[in-house]
């Protein structure tokens, strides 16, 4: 009798197992409202003052990762955002007062905002939808510098931050279950105007004055920019 009710319960469950599929496979009418998301993105290597002319680089192309908690109101999706961007090296050269010298520069940004996604269309399936893409933040960025002559090398550490504003569209499809893909691109406004000393010793082997502005010798605020156009990858959990 065992074995018997076994073998009925098997064939019951199998017979009902596409049934609870896709009862697990949600909807942008069934999912919840609320989720988070993780996103990579690509975007523009930055213009930067911190290497001296002509410099060089290992890629062309910045990226970043973010976590992007949210809540999904139909019409509208209100997502934090919370990113670190890598940025290559940038190398450069030349020579000064002391001598010839060769030096690199890297850079560590992390940024955190608010972006707000509108809705302008979804599939009848209400499985695929379009979005547009209005975002601002504040960043944060430590610039390191190390410039090496034949008899010494300086390393010098900058800390500056400011605010970002971007803007895009995308489109949102769901993947499997509970979770969607999600395809984006657009433009960033992301300038460091700014930086200020913050460790180490100047390049050029002065004192380092903490707090004080970073100047360029031609006059000026030493400025790291990653403002340029943007695609993005992301994966959503709807909850």
């Amino acid at each position: 009798m065992y074995v018997h009710n076994t073998k009925l319960a098997l064939a019951l469950f199998l017979l009902l197992l596409p049934t609870l599929a896709e009862a697990k496979l949600s909807n942008f009418a069934s999912r919840s409202n609320f989720g988070v998301g993780i996103d990579g993105i690509l975007e523009a290597k930055p213009s930067s003052d911190f290497a001296t002319s002509p410099t060089s680089s290992a890629s062309s192309i910045s990226h970043a990762f973010g976590i992007q908690p949210y809540g999904d109101f139909g019409n509208f999706v209100v997502k934090g955002d919370f990113s670190l961007h890598y940025a290559p090296d940038i190398s450069g050269g030349g020579t000064d007062a002391t001598g010839k010298f060769t030096e690199s520069s890297s850079s560590s940004v992390w940024s955190a905002g608010v972006i707000l996604e509108l809705i302008p269309y979804v599939a009848k399936s209400q499985r695929e939808r379009i979005f547009l893409k209005f975002g601002a933040g504040e960043g944060k960025a430590t610039i390191t510098n190390t410039r090496s002559y034949p008899a010494a090398t300086n390393v010098e550490k900058d800390s500056g931050s400011t605010e970002y504003y971007l803007a895009g569209a995308g489109y949102e499809f769901f993947l499997l279950q509970n979770y969607s893909l999600e395809l984006g691109a657009g433009y960033e406004s992301f300038n460091f105007g700014k930086f200020t000393y913050s460790s180490g010793t100047q390049v050029n082997g002065n004192t380092l004055v903490n707090g004080a502005t970073v100047s360029k010798t031609s006059g000026g605020n030493k400025a790291f920019d990653l403002s340029g156009f943007y695609f993005n990858l992301g994966l959503n959990l709807h909850f």
